[in-house]
C-alpha cells in the first residue's frame, strides 16, 4: 500500500511507491585500469591549453564556423519576414558568431533570471554586464533565432 504526504491529504505529488522490503543486491564499483593521469585533458599535440579560443577551435574550427555562417544566413533569408516593420537581417560572419558563442558561455557562467538583464541595469545594485560593448541585445536575439547548423530544407 502506498503512503501519502503528511502535509496534504490530496497531495498527488507526494505519493510514495510500494518498494520491496528486501535490501538491494550488494553494489560494487566498476574497476577501471586507466594509466592516464586524471584531471589532464588528452588534447592534440600543439594545442595551447591556456587559450580558450584554441580549445573552442577543437570543436568548432574555421571550416565548421564558415558552414554555420552559411546555414544561418540561408535560414535567415528563408525565414526572416519581409515586412516593413521587421528588423532587417544583416548577414553574419565567423567573427560575429565567435562573439555570439562567447556570450552564450558567459551567460552559462553568470546566470541572470531574464535575458534582458544582460544588456540593462534593471535595479540599483544589479551587476554590470559589458555585453553591449560586443553585441547588442537585438542582434544577439536575431542570431539566436536564426542560428542553424544544417541546410535549410
Amino acid at each position: 500500500m502506498a503512503s501519502t504526504c503528511k502535509h496534504a491529504k490530496s497531495c498527488v505529488y507526494c505519493v510514495l511507491p510500494d518498494l520491496p522490503s528486501t535490501p538491494p543486491p550488494q553494489w560494487r564499483p566498476l574497476k577501471i585500469n586507466n594509466l592516464r593521469t586524471f584531471r589532464v585533458a588528452d588534447l592534440p599535440e600543439g594545442t595551447d591549453r591556456g587559450s580558450p579560443i584554441a580549445l573552442f577551435d577543437l570543436f568548432f574550427d574555421a571550416k565548421v564556423m564558415e558552414q554555420i555562417v552559411y546555414f544561418t544566413n540561408d535560414r535567415a533569408a528563408y525565414a526572416h519576414p519581409q515586412l516593413p516593420s521587421a528588423r532587417g537581417w544583416k548577414p553574419t560572419s565567423p567573427g560575429e558568431l565567435y562573439t555570439y558563442f562567447a556570450i552564450v558561455v558567459y551567460m552559462a557562467v553568470h546566470r541572470e533570471p531574464l535575458l534582458a538583464e544582460y544588456w540593462s541595469r534593471g535595479y540599483k545594485n544589479a551587476p554590470t554586464h559589458k555585453l553591449n560593448d560586443f553585441m547588442g541585445c537585438t542582434r544577439w536575439h536575431q542570431l539566436d533565432r536564426y542560428l542553424y547548423t544544417a541546410e535549410v530544407s
